[in-house]
């Protein structure tokens, strides 16, 4: 995901406010997290039964086998560093530094935790934590329980999904369910004996219900598309399946990144913490940010394995917008969703309809307070369609339009006179518009 100058700047905004003090509880606190979130990698967690080619899908993540194939890693934790480094837990809690990738060494010492520290580009923007456990179901319950809250995208690789493995999935929250994967490794396997139509057909009810969506991947084959000298088999690549699942993840991990820098920019704006900051002194604009602590996963304290938007109801009815100019939308992309662009104009038009009688019942009221409103209004927007699962390529189009609104709303909360609060509700009416365009194509 790139980064814009807006974005850098609401970056530095939630760093000199909590520095300097200006938020009350519980606000500084929610400023902290969001700092926490915009600061670090989305963490991508890989979870499943022993055997299962988890170790395999980072590799073919990372596009060339880091790691030796039946090595018998334990739990570990990849994340981006400026050399190679390893830390080693041992299972009876001594603990180790490694400069470069020894795995004969670091293996000898029977390690129960590893974090690996690589200068992989990928590791900027994604961490990986990939669960081992002996195999008992009862220890992989308790791995999971802990993992779950080191998580944002969950990855499940199985090549059955039995019984066993439901269970275990159903401990798994419901809103990391929403942001997860079922993978179906070593599909070359499957589909060498004939097995994997069948199996594809005989999850997709539970991959519909509990995941995010369902990836048969041929890893094996994923990374040998990667030479060693960086150049890619595009076509191995894709025939794995590989290529489909890694921009998929990606993607996601895109959207909820952007979609934590949105809610920044809103509670920037808000919260009036541009305005905080300039009315602090010399002596406060001076002071040092704060270092935000990095997320790390600490060694598991036992010997093998880990410790234990919905839019609102509104009227149906139609509403005359304003004669506005034609908005950004391509009405050659693909509308499969229509429901969830219907649901977003009848809100507009309700959130719309409820800021106008507010301003007719209240004459004195500032135009900052509607600016603020048609804000939250958008918020909710931007939850809607970042909560969107189906891939409808209108759909991520239409997000990218919010995302547009929420830089220009923000710009708007921090101007004076009466034109900032027209234009944002005039600002609403052109999404409107615009799905009512898209609807209609």
């Amino acid at each position: 995901m790139n980064t814009s100058a807006a974005d850098m700047q609401v970056v530095e905004s939630l760093k000199s406010a909590i520095s300097r003090g200006v938020l009350e509880e519980p606000v500084n606190d929610h400023a902290t997290h969001l700092l926490t979130r915009l600061t670090s990698p989305v963490r991508v967690t890989l979870l499943g039964l022993p055997g299962t080619g988890k170790t395999e899908v980072i590799n073919m993540f990372l596009r060339k086998r880091v790691f030796p194939r039946n090595a018998r890693m334990p739990t570990m934790e990849l994340v981006y560093g400026e050399k190679e480094r390893i830390y080693v837990t041992t299972k009876r809690g001594n603990s180790t530094v490694f400069e470069s990738l020894d795995f004969p060494a670091i293996l000898e010492l029977d390690p129960a935790f590893l974090r690996f520290e690589l200068p992989i580009d990928l590791l900027k923007k994604i961490s990986f934590l990939e669960v081992v456990t002996s195999g008992g179901i009862d220890e992989l319950s308790s791995a999971i329980d802990w993992a779950s809250r080191r998580t944002d995208i969950a990855i499940w690789c199985t090549q059955v999904m039995g019984e066993d493995e439901r269970v275990l999935w159903n401990k798994v929250p419901d809103g990391i369910k929403d942001h997860s994967y079922l993978v179906l490794t070593k599909a070359d396997v499957l589909s060498s004996r004939n097995q994997l139509a069948d199996r594809v057909e005989s999850l997709n009810d539970i991959a519909s219900e509990e995941f995010h969506a369902m990836f048969p991947v041929a890893t094996l084959h994923a990374i040998r598309a990667h030479a060693a000298d960086g150049t890619v088999d595009e076509a191995k690549f894709h025939g794995s399946g590989g290529s489909a699942f890694v921009g998929d993840v990606q993607r996601h991990a895109n959207r909820g990144h952007r979609a934590d820098f949105d809610s920044a920019h809103l509670f920037v704006a808000r919260h009036n913490i541009e305005k905080l900051l300039g009315e602090g002194s010399a002596d406060a604009k001076d002071a040092k940010a704060p270092e935000i602590p990095e997320q790390k996963i600490t060694a598991p304290a036992a010997a093998n394995s880990p410790s234990p938007a919905e839019a609102e109801t509104v009227d149906e009815s139609p509403v005359v917008t304003a004669d506005l100019p034609p908005g950004t939308l391509d009405n050659e992309v693909e509308l499969f969703n229509p429901e969830l662009f219907q649901s977003a104009a009848r809100f507009i038009q309700k959130r719309g309809a409820s800021i106008s009688e507010n301003v007719a019942d209240n004459a004195d009221e500032p135009p900052t307070d509607v600016v603020e409103k048609c804000i939250e209004a958008l918020e909710e927007l931007v939850d809607m369609f970042s909560n969107d699962d189906s891939g409808c390529p209108m759909s991520e189009q239409f997000l990218d339009e919010l995302h547009e609104a929420s830089d220009l709303m923000v710009l708007m909360q921090v101007e004076s006179g009466d034109a900032p609060a027209a234009d944002a509700v005039t600002l609403l009416l052109q999404l409107r518009r615009d799905i009512e365009t898209a609807l209609a194509a």
